[in-house]
């Protein structure tokens, strides 16, 4: 009984202390090599997050090269720096005067190519656009395997509160674990939860602009200029959405420009 207090008692002081709040040391910032996965020291749990911290790198770096694309797109046109996706895209259709086609490349892949000579910069602003089609085409079919794997990470990661408990009351567990180990444990495994739950919407906002992307650049430069988009199938361009795409875009999606 007093092994349970005890543990009650720690857990308690935590979720009132920072260990369970936003961190407010405003210099632990994570570093970009960083998965962001903490070691609880409890095997069954880190074996779990060893792989949220494998979903949590491919998706910084699905966004690093959504970030990429754009400036090296910004780059070549001379744009100004944070121009979205969406503006520069349109500003390459206009300075390349018509001179441009969207074909479907091997793997429904939208690929731009000059029906005419242009400019060297404009060429590779194109350079630019076909490098992230392509990146997001991929990202896209990997995005659609990885859904019901984090919703099943998530469900798993809930659960993981009440087994600490079990972990810290055991025949196996002293005073010392408990008064020296459990606060870590705890602290690591609430900054972990709080990861895994950030990766579902992380996810979807990916998915909503790796789509929205393709289907603008499929739209800006189809037969017969720009327009809404309503989907690459309804375009002369295209049959169907890149694979591995989803069929609908996911609900809740972000509202900021890309």
């Amino acid at each position: 009984m007093r092994s349970a207090g005890l543990i009650v008692c720690v857990l308690s002081l935590l979720v009132a202390g920072d260990a369970f709040g936003a961190s407010k040391d405003k210099n632990a910032k994570k570093k970009k090599t960083d998965t962001g996965v903490q070691e609880t020291g409890i095997e069954a749990f880190d074996a779990v997050f060893a792989r949220v911290g494998e979903i949590d790198a491919q998706l910084t770096s699905t966004e690093s090269e959504l970030r990429t694309g754009k400036r090296n797109l910004n780059t070549a046109l001379d744009l100004q720096r944070g121009t979205p996706l969406t503006d520069g895209i349109a500003e390459l259709q206009k300075r390349a005067e018509g001179k441009l086609q969207v074909t479907m490349a091997k793997g429904n892949v939208p690929k731009l190519s000059a029906t005419d000579a242009i400019p060297s910069n404009v060429q590779s602003a194109v350079d630019a656009v076909n490098a992230l089609s392509l990146n997001m085409t991929t990202s896209l079919t990997d995005m659609e395997s990885l859904v019901p794997e984090i919703q099943g990470l998530i469900d798993e990661a809930g659960q993981m509160p009440d087994r600490l408990k079990d972990e810290f009351s055991g025949g196996t567990a002293n005073i010392v674990d408990q008064l020296f180990k459990l606060p870590k444990t705890t602290k690591a495994l609430k900054a972990d939860i709080d990861l895994t739950l950030g990766l579902d919407d992380r996810a979807m906002s990916l998915t909503n602009r790796m789509t929205d992307l393709l289907d603008l650049v499929t739209t800006e430069f189809a037969p017969g200029g720009s327009g809404p988009s309503n989907g690459r199938g309804n375009q002369g361009t295209t049959g169907n959405k890149p694979a591995g795409g989803p069929g609908n875009k996911p609900a809740g999606g972000p509202g900021k420009k890309k």
